[in-house]
């Protein structure tokens, strides 16, 4: 993490963040407070996702991060370099538990997952 910024903001699902240039860690930062109890987070290459990655690893729909209640998931949805919680791949299309602090990899960028209460 020798090179790590802050993004946060507020989008119609919880987040905006702006397009993230390649090989760098960020911190992923979601206030459940003033958002829904439900909501949905798309990750990929396109910029229609909510989260876009400039990274030719990442495909145009790489993942979705969903919160239900006080849970948050991540499925990844069949990318062609797949998806990593704290360096273990994981199985296309099935959504799995994360916690405070994981790190997310999708292609070349670390997304250490936060949230504030």
């Amino acid at each position: 993490m020798s090179d790590s910024r802050t993004l946060d903001g507020t989008s119609p699902l919880g987040v905006y963040l702006k397009k993230t240039p390649r090989s760098q860690t960020y911190y992923f930062v979601y206030d459940g407070l003033s958002k829904p109890s439900k909501m949905k987070i798309s990750i990929g290459r396109s910029d229609k996702n909510d989260l876009c990655i400039e990274d030719e690893l990442v495909s145009r729909k790489h993942a979705v991060i969903k919160k239900d209640d006080e849970n948050y998931f991540i499925k990844d949805l069949k990318s062609k370099n797949g998806t990593f919680v704290n360096g273990h791949m994981l199985a296309p299309n099935e959504f799995v538990n994360i916690q405070e602090n994981d790190l997310l990899k999708i292609g070349r960028t670390e997304i250490v997952f936060k949230k504030f209460f």
